[in-house]
C-alpha cells in the first residue's frame, strides 16, 4: 500500500510540471562590447533564442552549429540566417533548437552565404 502511495506521489509530481519545465537551467551569453561573432555555447546545447543589435550598417546574422566563427570568404552554410537593418534589434525565439556541436552567432556585411565579419553587433543568447 505504501509503495502505491509513493508511486502515485511521484507520478503526480511529474504531471504537475511538464517535461520542458523540468531541469531547465538557462544561461544567457551576452556581449560586453561590439563584436563580429559570439560563441553562445561551445558544446552541444539547446537554444531558446537570441538578440542581436546591429550598428551603423545593415548586416546578415548567421547562426552556425559550430564552436567558432568560420573564416571570411565563400561558401558558408549557416543553420539559420537573418537580414537586419542598420541600427536595429533582431529578437528570435525558439521552442528549443538543438545544436549538436555548439552555437555561434555571426554578423556579416555580405550574405546570405558569404561571410565578411562586421564588428558592429552585440549579441545575447539564451541556451540550456
Amino acid at each position: 500500500m505504501k509503495l502505491r502511495i509513493f508511486l502515485a506521489a511521484i507520478v503526480l509530481a511529474f504531471m504537475a510540471f511538464p517535461a520542458w519545465a523540468q531541469n531547465v537551467s538557462r544561461y544567457v551569453a551576452p556581449s560586453t562590447a561590439a563584436e563580429s561573432s559570439r560563441v553562445v555555447c561551445n558544446a552541444a546545447c539547446v537554444s531558446y533564442g537570441f538578440n542581436v543589435n546591429s550598428g551603423a550598417s545593415a548586416v546578415w546574422v548567421m547562426v552556425f552549429d559550430a564552436t567558432s566563427a568560420p573564416s571570411d570568404g565563400a561558401s558558408q552554410t549557416p543553420v539559420k540566417l537573418y537580414q537586419v537593418a542598420a541600427n536595429s534589434t533582431l529578437s528570435v525565439g525558439y521552442e528549443g533548437l538543438r545544436f549538436n556541436t555548439g552555437m555561434t552567432l555571426v554578423c556579416s556585411t555580405t550574405g546570405p552565404f558569404t561571410k565578411t565579419a562586421s564588428a558592429t553587433c552585440t549579441f545575447s543568447g539564451d541556451i540550456r
